[in-house]
């Protein structure tokens, strides 16, 4: 499956950063994130051997869509991000990961009454 991920809201140019998500020899599936171009909607397939295109976008002004991501999910987003990276279910591109890895600006600040993983932010644009 390839996921392309539509970023506008943000401070800076608009980008998609486009991901694979693969399933080597051992069957454990990997999340492949592994370019950033300028910024397109673009679902549909290249040629009929090609996985359907994932789109999320930061923005509902898009249509076509296939996920909404909102400042509700971001949490759930960064819970995802941990487990992933933690089990060596994650590659990131070293040129993107220097950029764009919360690690750089989000750390865990704690857990909440509920359990739930709270984060703080720094310099998030």
């Amino acid at each position: 499956m390839k996921i392309n991920a539509a970023f506008a809201r943000y401070t800076g140019e608009p980008v998609s950063i486009h991901s694979v998500i693969m399933k080597p020899k051992n069957g454990t599936e990997v999340l492949v994130i592994a370019q950033q171009g300028k910024i397109s909607t673009k679902k549909a397939k290249e040629n009929e051997d090609d996985d359907e295109t994932v789109l999320i976008v930061d923005s509902n002004m898009r249509e076509n869509y296939d996920m909404l991501f909102t400042q509700d999910r971001f949490a759930d987003a960064l819970d995802a991000y941990k487990i992933m990276q933690t089990s060596k279910q994650l590659i990131i591109d070293t040129a993107l990961a220097g950029k764009y890895s919360p690690d750089n600006s989000i750390e865990m600040d704690g857990i909440s009454s509920s359990g739930k993983i709270e984060y703080r932010s720094n310099n998030i644009n």
